[in-house]
């Protein structure tokens, strides 16, 4: 089997996990305190949105085009976490001006949206 194949089943077989890992957690906590998630805003969510597809580009690009110069840049020796580290600065950056600005990212519970 081809290596970047292997590679992709764990991948997905690692995310589907925590994924229902974290469903699961969160049902559980649910209950136990009675509070619901709050909802996003369409502005919450096109940030969220932004954030995953700006991490998950830079994953590609540093595993699959790695002699490309942004996917060179990526794999040198400790880029990856500042890179990540960075997009999360940048994500609550961008939070903290739109709460700023009087724009909200989520509803309290209780309200649709």
């Amino acid at each position: 089997m081809d290596p970047v194949a292997r590679h992709l089943i764990a991948v997905f077989a690692v995310v589907g996990l925590l994924a229902v890992a974290y469903i699961w957690i969160r049902r559980v906590v649910q209950r136990w305190t009675g509070y619901e998630d709050p909802k996003l805003t369409g502005v919450g969510a096109l940030l969220l949105v932004a954030f995953v597809v700006v991490l998950g580009i830079a994953v590609v690009m540093r595993q699959f085009f790695p002699e490309t110069r942004f996917g060179a840049w990526l794999g040198t020796e400790g880029v990856m976490p500042n890179f990540v580290i960075a997009c999360v600065a940048l994500l609550l950056a961008a939070e903290g001006l739109l709460k700023w600005l009087g724009l909200r990212t989520s509803q309290p519970e209780g309200r649709d949206v």
